[in-house]
This record gives structure tokens, sequence and C-alpha cells, in this order.
């Protein structure tokens, strides 16, 4: 089997993805691009037959099958499009982009090369309790779900008053975390958001050098008439961890950094199921090796081109309801 050959943009998550593709022995590494000279040269990127740089464009010339982009996020969107135009595949870090202009510009350049193959890494499907959730669900065991409850807590908040994301104008914690719920809501519920609703506010990070809302409430509105609250706290006093409540004529469940529970009664009487796998954590690498494998086989990846794409306009949505502070038609 001829090898796949690829190419890592940004080293820091991109690390993640370099311990991942070289366990994959149809896979070969063979650029790098990173800024930081230690991250560069760190001993653990194998040196032999790696050609390494800090200028992405070098590794548009080097005959690569596949490029893995997780660069700083206002850097996503050049290199998606560069990437496309030159016939590389793409999977990339969340967000694809931060302006509606940009995502225009990366759907544009995929419609006219429908060949390439795309994707996103949205990790929490991966994930065995959300995995059973949407089995449940797709079964209509639950009913008619009509409400859908995610939270985000980054509980990092250092992350976005100092580093990269602090110097990034107008950084939006939606597109930097809480798209991961957006994605997951609608992996789970297979439908389509019409309108959404934001507000937020920047009490965490007041006197700091984070000048965007740190804490984004947004409502979702389904085709179907169900509702989501998705809300991306990054200043909250907690671990970080992800909350999602799913509510059916049916049944009931809720997930925490704790337990996973099923109702099926209004009951006070009655104990919740309690979903208890083993190993019931987010596989950092599955979602890669999904997309990886689609490149070869007819195997449909994790996450499509167009969930991918659709997940992002749902939240540039957000982003733009929280501007103009009013109801925003999602325009796909």
């Amino acid at each position: 089997m001829k090898k796949i050959k690829v190419g890592i943009i940004g080293m820091g998550v991109g690390s993640k993805h370099y311990d991942v593709i070289k366990k994959i022995n149809y896979c070969s590494i063979v650029a790098i691009c990173e800024f930081n000279k230690r991250k560069l040269n760190s001993k653990n990127i194998q040196t032999q037959n790696i050609f390494k740089t800090n200028n992405y464009k070098e590794l548009l010339k080097k005959n690569i099958d596949l490029i893995i982009i997780s660069s700083y996020d206002n850097f996503h969107s050049q290199q998606i499009i560069d990437c496309v135009k030159n016939g590389i595949h793409v999977f990339v870090e969340k967000p694809l982009c931060i302006t509606k202009e940009e995502i225009y510009k990366i759907k544009k350049v995929l419609k006219k090369n429908p060949h390439i193959k795309f994707s996103s890494n949205f990790v929490l499907r991966t994930k065995k309790t959300f995995k059973h959730l949407k089995s449940i669900i797709d079964k209509q065991k639950f009913g008619k779900t009509y409400y859908f409850e995610g939270d985000y807590n980054f509980g990092r908040l250092e992350k976005i008053t100092a580093g990269w994301r602090s110097k990034i104008l107008s950084y939006s914690v939606m597109h930097g975390g809480g798209i991961h719920l957006i994605d997951l809501i609608m992996w789970i519920n297979n439908k389509k958001i019409i309108k959404v609703f934001a507000d937020g506010n920047n009490i965490s990070t007041h006197n700091t050098r984070f000048k965007s809302k740190d804490l984004v409430v947004s409502i979702l509105k389904f085709e179907d008439g169900s509702i989501a609250k998705v809300t991306a706290n990054f200043g909250s006093i907690t671990p970080h961890h992800h909350i999602l409540n799913v509510y059916g004529t049916k049944g009931t469940y809720f997930h925490s950094h704790r337990n996973d529970l099923i109702y099926n009664s209004r009951n006070p009487k009655f104990k919740p199921r309690n979903i208890f796998f083993k190993k019931n954590y987010v596989n950092q690498g599955d979602v890669l090796k999904s997309f990886i494998k689609s490149l070869i086989s007819k195997e449909k990846p994790l996450v499509s081109k167009k969930e991918a794409l659709n997940s992002m306009i749902v939240s540039l949505a957000v982003e733009d309801s929280l501007k103009k502070k009013k109801w925003i038609k999602v325009n796909y």
C-alpha cells in the first residue's frame, strides 16, 4: 500500500496528532511547520526524513497528501484555502475560521475542488456515553426530543488572559470551545439549526488583556421546533469539563464530569439509571484516524465535510447575534 504523506502545521496540539500518525503504518510524516524553534526541534520529533520549517507555504511544495492544521485560530482560514488549492486533503482543529467572510471563501474553494476531503476535530463524538445516547435517540427511546442543554466549562482562564488567545482581536469563546457542544448536539439531534440568539459578559476577565466576552450563552432553534442552549464559560472556577442534558417526551439524560444518568419517570421515588462505561473518555485520536481511513477506503469519516462546515456556520451566527443583539437566521 502506498503511504499517505502527511504534513503538520503547529506542534502544540499538533504534537498529539504527530503521536497518532506515527503509529499508523500506512502514513508517513514528511514535513512539519512550527514558529517556535524549541517545539520545532523537540527531541520527541523524529528528525530523519522530516522537513522542518517556520513557513507553512513550504509544505505546499512537498508532494503531501494530507495536511493537519493545528496553528493559531486566526491562521486556519488561509491555510485551509492554500492547501485545498494545492490539491491537499485537510484535517483542521476547530475553529475552521473566525469570520463569515472566511467561511464563504472556504466553502467556495471546497466546491471548486470536490475531490478534496476535509474534516475537523470534534472529539466529543468519540465518548462512549454520547455515542450510546445518540443510539437511544435514533431508536426513539426518548420519544420526541425537545430541549438540549450544553455547557463548555473551560476552567483555564489564564489561557485567554495570557498567551496567543489574548492577542487575537475579538477572540470568540464560542468558536474556541462552545462549538464542541454545538457540533455534539447537532450530531445527536440530526436536525438543522435555523436561527440563533446570544448574549454574554466579560466579568471574569474584567481589567485583563482579554477584551472579548468570556461567557457566551446562546439559544439555538432547530427546524423541528426543538431548542438548545449552548454556553461557553471560560471563566468557570471548575476543572475543564462539559455538561450535556437532553430532554425528551419519554426520557431525560444528564451528563456531567461525575456521572451519566437516564430518567424514564417523573416519579420522585424513581431511581435513575447510571450509564457506566469503562474507559469512558474522549479518544483524542479517533476522529483523525477515521478521517485518514476515509482517504484510502469508502468508509465515512466520523465528522463529514458538511458537518464540519455547518457547525462553524452556526457558531458564526452565534457570534453575529452577540454583536447585533438580535435573532440571526442561519444561512448554510
